[in-house]
């Protein structure tokens, strides 16, 4: 059996802090088309009423506001934390089953 190339091993440990990109982004409420850049901050452990995971946090920068997100580095990825940068408000997941 080959041993997968190294390229497959970074891909499979997800994104590297420094990581940054930008993409478009429909904000219905306001009805307008956002430019949005989306970078990878840091890891760390976050504890919400499901659970403690470790995380990947995110940024979302929209220039005039910065959202905050933490995303589990487990399949399937769950969004774990949120804070609104524009409003402050924080969403936390409440409970989480992973398919089998």
């Amino acid at each position: 059996m080959k041993r997968p190339t190294l390229a497959n091993d970074r891909a499979r440990a997800g994104p590297a802090r420094g990581y940054a990109t930008q993409l478009n982004a429909f904000l219905p409420i306001v009805g307008q088309l956002d430019r949005v850049t989306v970078s990878v901050v840091g890891d760390e452990q976050v504890t919400v009423p499901a659970g403690a995971y470790d995380a990947w946090v995110v940024t979302l920068d929209t220039g005039d506001a910065v959202s905050r997100l933490w995303i589990a580095k487990a399949a399937p990825y769950p969004l774990v934390k949120y804070i609104d940068g524009r409003n402050k408000a924080t969403f936390e997941l409440e409970s989480f089953v992973a398919d089998q």
